[in-house]
Parts: structure tokens; sequence; C-alpha cells
């Protein structure tokens, strides 16, 4: 899903979906009978006018696809955005698909 954060920095987003990402992970679902259940998700953060022209929202979905997609290669559980550090690049076929 989007979670749009109008008038918000990239840095910021990024910062505020990896608080929301650390609660997740640190919040356990009680199931009953003493099972708990812990869930954890990846995002992928792309912001204007930082990675698309305003004009172009499928290029921003595009770049947060590609990020998503590195945060889970990169172990999950993370959240990944431009000035996130050891980055992994998009492979060859993801920017084939992009241009």
């Amino acid at each position: 899903f989007v979670v749009l954060m109008p008038g918000t920095t990239s840095v910021v987003a990024l910062a505020r979906i990896e608080a929301i990402r650390q609660e997740v992970a640190d919040t356990p679902i009680i199931l009953g009978e003493g099972e708990t259940l812990r869930i954890n998700f990846s995002a992928g953060i792309g912001g204007i006018p930082d990675d698309a022209a305003p004009a172009n929202p499928k290029a921003l979905i595009s770049i947060a696809d590609q990020r998503l997609l590195a945060a889970k290669r990169g172990g999950r559980g993370r959240c990944i955005g431009a000035d996130t550090p050891d980055q992994p690049s998009p492979s060859r076929d993801e920017r084939r698909r992009e241009a």
C-alpha cells in the first residue's frame, strides 16, 4: 500500500516509516492459548522533487517499489530511501524496465 506524506521531506518520511516499522516489530499480537505472533515489514520511500517530478507519479511509485524490493533482498524488515547507507543498486533488468 502507499502512504502519502504531503509537505514531508524524504528524510523525515524515511524516519517516520522506520519508527512505525520498529513499533510494529516490537509489538507482539496475542493470539490466545499462549501463542503470539510477531510481524514486520519492509518499505521503499520515494519523494518529490528528489526522485521524480510532481507530474510523474508513476515514476515515483516505480522508484519506491525498486527500493522496497532492495529492502527485501537486503534481509527484510528494513526501510530504504534515497539516502539510506549501503543501499543496493537496482539490477540491470530493473533499470531497463524503468527506462
